[in-house]
């Protein structure tokens, strides 16, 4: 009975994700690499359309189709589903490895997880982390 309270804990904690700690650099092309790792991504997690602007990166899984019946007529909007990660709203961006997976992090000042990026491989998702920091950088000022 006593080694399934040792069991318990060692269960829990093998579900965790390890942190692994980053300075970002400069890189070339960043838009290119935030492109590329996020059209990389497991299949479950992989957006259907990515946008990199020079302010944020948008990406997501398309649109739905709203219909609003009016008086004379049916008005039918597009609405997009996904995320809008503006540059300027990174506060840091952490690393992590969970299982085969390393899972990158972008982080508002409050703390608050602004997207969660899945990357295969440990240099793939490095190299995402410095894109976002060269994008970032390279914000322009205001909104």
């Amino acid at each position: 009975m006593k080694s399934h309270y040792l069991l318990i804990p060692v269960l829990l904690l093998s579900a965790c994700a390890t942190r692994i700690h980053y300075q970002a650099a400069a890189v070339n092309s960043p838009q290119a690499i935030v492109e590329r790792v996020l059209y990389e991504q497991p299949d479950k997690k992989r957006p259907e359309s990515v946008n990199v602007t020079e302010r944020y990166v948008e990406f997501g899984s398309g649109s739905n189709a709203v219909t609003t019946p009016g008086f004379n007529s049916v008005t039918t909007t597009a609405i997009r589903k996904g995320t809008r990660l503006y540059y300027r709203s990174i506060a840091e961006t952490r690393l992590y490895q969970k299982n085969k997976w390393f899972v990158v992090e972008p982080r508002s000042s409050g703390s608050r997880t602004l997207a969660r990026i899945y990357v295969e491989d440990e240099q793939n998702a490095k190299r995402l982390i410095d894109a976002l920091a060269t994008l970032k950088e390279r914000a322009p000022e205001g909104e």
